[in-house]
């Protein structure tokens, strides 16, 4: 259950970018209210650093990767009878 709620929480942080970042240009504190996506850009784009923009994004699709497959593994052998 842990596993299946965390690959979502991080699907959903992904996705929520633009209310985000247009959020903190608003106002208020930057380091406190940031996702993992806004921190990529931020480092890569903003800053002009798209070396290691680049590899956090990289690492944390291969994360990813691993998490969901693990758990269509685990749900395929559920499923077998």
């Amino acid at each position: 259950m842990l596993r299946i709620v965390t690959v979502l929480q991080v699907i959903w942080d992904l996705r929520v970018f633009t209310q985000i970042f247009a959020l903190q240009d608003a106002g208020g504190i930057t380091s406190r209210t940031s996702t993992l996506g806004v921190y990529v850009y931020q480092v890569g784009v903003a800053q002009g650093r798209f070396d290691v923009g680049s590899a956090i994004a990289v690492v944390m699709v291969v994360i990813m990767l691993v998490a969901s497959a693990a758990y269509v593994r685990q749900t395929l052998r559920e499923e077998q009878p």
